[in-house]
Order: C-alpha cells, then sequence, then structure tokens
C-alpha cells in the first residue's frame, strides 16, 4: 500500500472553509437556542397558574348541585330515549304499512275462527259424550 502526499502548494492554495464553517455553526446554534428560549417562555407561561375566583364553598354548592342534576337529567333522557328506540327497532311496526295491517286483520280473523271452532268441536263432544 502507498500513500501519496499532497503538494505543498496545494495546503498553502486551499480555501480556508474553517472560517466560513464556524460562521454556519454559530448561526445555527443560535437559532437553536432562541428556538429554546421560545419554547421555554410558552412552556413557563402555560404551566404557570393563574389564580381563579372561586365563590364560597357554601355558595357553590348551590350551583354545582344544580349543574350536576342538569348533566343526570339529561343523561336520563338520553338513555331513556335509547331505550324506546331499541323497543321499536326490536318490534315490527304495523301502523306505518296498509299490507301489514291488513295482514294483521287475517291473521287475528283466522286465530278467533279456529278458537271458535275448538270450541264447536268441545260442545260437540260433550253432547255425544251424553248421548252415549
Amino acid at each position: 500500500m502507498t500513500f501519496t502526499t499532497t503538494p505543498d502548494g496545494f495546503a498553502q492554495n486551499a480555501p480556508d472553509v474553517g472560517a466560513s464553517f464556524e460562521q454556519a455553526q454559530n448561526a445555527q446554534r443560535a437559532e437553536e437556542q432562541a428556538r429554546a428560549e421560545r419554547r421555554e417562555a410558552f412552556m413557563v407561561a402555560r404551566d404557570r397558574p393563574e389564580p381563579v375566583l372561586r365563590p364560597e364553598p357554601s355558595l357553590a354548592a348551590g350551583v354545582d348541585a344544580q349543574s350536576f342534576n342538569q348533566r343526570w337529567e339529561a343523561e336520563r333522557e338520553a338513555a331513556a330515549q335509547a331505550n324506546i328506540n331499541q323497543a321499536q327497532a326490536q318490534t315490527p311496526d304495523a301502523e306505518h304499512s296498509p299490507n301489514e295491517r291488513v295482514r294483521e286483520a287475517f291473521k287475528l280473523a283466522r286465530r278467533k275462527q279456529e278458537e271458535d271452532q275448538a270450541l264447536e268441536r268441545e260442545r260437540r263432544d260433550k253432547e255425544n259424550d251424553f248421548d252415549r
């Protein structure tokens, strides 16, 4: 392996990049430092506690109770409405379709007819039992 040496004049005639590199580094460091200071200032301002005027506990209890009761009532109404919606979704609604109403009327009439026939059969069976 052979090492080559640089000519003597090359090192002396080479441009000085160290100064421009240092200048760019210093500018970048200054920008990063300014960004860090802004971030720190923002964080300090955001995390700084701000005093808030609050009513006495005796006065706050009424307001807190009223607010709680309103939220409780709204939640109760929402739950009741959800139950109603679920029940309506599970039961067929014959009110909306005329065909459904007619179909239900025929089913009811048929059930009534079958019940009447069953009663008539029972009555005849009893009469036949007495005749024997």
